[in-house]
Parts: structure tokens; sequence; C-alpha cells
């Protein structure tokens, strides 16, 4: 019994029908093939404004690769690659099986540089009104625990090259009270998570907010 087919990745669709399509089509397909990591990150209004098309012409060309519209072209892409919500070991093995080292190599750097690109386009107030909060604190304390450790070390790091009033916040020997004891209103605490949070994560925001009052 031979071994079950792949579907075809998004741009495989994109470069089998590619000979069918309009020019409009074709010049859409190729600048979507440039700008892969764009269209992850973009809404669609957004994406065809940065590289010159109509939104009706991604909606059309989606449809004409057979996808029910833009967002499953673009759910598709996020999918190829590697910025789908799968557990670690589905994605673990969905590598393997393409056995290609450059392959793994280039994946990783393109994920990396999607969701830097994802993070800058959606939060570019909410990240100055964080980097004036930090500026204008008497002490900044950088907080991360188990898997946010070494995000947070390596934050805590490189800031205290810059600004002596950084602490951070490890958690060893659950120490985290020495530090949620000196809080005072003028400080801020950086907290380094994700869901679901660390009964740890959730003390010292529980004293950060108290010692805001």
């Amino acid at each position: 019994m031979g071994a079950p087919c792949q579907p075809m990745t998004p741009q495989q669709k994109l470069e089998e029908h590619y000979e069918t399509l309009t020019p409009e089509l074709q010049r859409a397909a190729e600048l979507i093939l440039q700008n892969d990591k764009d269209l992850v990150a973009l809404s669609m209004r957004a994406f065809a404004t940065r590289i010159g098309v109509k939104p009706a012409t991604l909606l059309r060309l989606a449809q004409r690769l057979g996808y029910v519209g833009w967002g499953e072209l673009k759910t598709a892409f996020i999918q190829e690659l590697g910025l789908s919500h799968e557990t670690h070991q589905a994605r673990a093995e969905k590598l393997v099986d393409k056995g290609s080292t450059a392959s793994l190599y280039q994946e990783v750097f393109d994920a990396h540089a999607v969701n830097l690109s994802h993070t800058e386009a959606e939060n570019p107030e909410a990240m100055e009104k964080a980097v004036d909060v930090l500026d204008a604190a008497e002490h900044v304390y950088v907080c991360g625990f188990r898997a946010s450790y070494s995000v947070a070390y390596t934050l805590f790091y490189i800031y205290r090259l810059f600004n002596k009033h950084v602490s951070l916040i490890d958690g060893q020997a659950s120490n985290y009270e020495i530090f949620t004891r000196e809080l005072t209103p003028k400080d801020v605490v950086l907290m380094i998570g994700f869901a679901p949070y660390s009964r740890e994560s959730l003390d010292v925001l529980g004293a950060a907010r108290q010692a805001g009052k």
C-alpha cells in the first residue's frame, strides 16, 4: 500500500494554477509568494495595500485556488509556516517528516520573523505606552517563572546593561516575596508568561496591584 498523498501547500497551489490565471491574478500570486510573511501578519486589506493590489483581487485568487475565502488561504500559509496552534509534539513530528535540516533551519527563522512582524503590526500603540511606563519607573522588576524564565532572564540581562535599577524575580527557593514586599506605586513589574499562568506569576501580579493602590 502506497503512502497517503500529502495535501498541497498554498505555495504549490499557486504554482500549479499560475498558468490558468488572468494577468491580474498572476501578479497577485507572484506578490503573495514574495511577501508570505506579511500575508500571515496583516489583514486582507492591509496586505492588499502593502503589495499594491485590490482586496477583491486577493479574494478572487483565493477562490480560484479552491479556498472558501481569503481567511482559509491565510490559515493555510500560517500552518505551512509552523505558526498554528498545534501541540509541540505534532509540530515536531511534522518537521521530522520533512527530513531536511536546511528546511528546518529556514522554517525556524521564518517563524521568528513572522512572529516579530505580527507583534509589531498588532501592538504599536501598546508597545509605545509600555516603553513610556518603563522609562518613568523608579525600579523595574522583570519576572518570569518555569518555561518563561529564560525569556525573563535574557530581557533582564540586556535591560541591566542600560539601567541599573532593574531586578529579576526568578522565584528561586520561592524567594519572590522578598521582592514583592519592596514594591511601591512608582515601580513597574514586567511579567513574562502565558496562559495558564503559574501560581507564582499570579502572586506577583496580585502584589503589584496591591502596591499600586
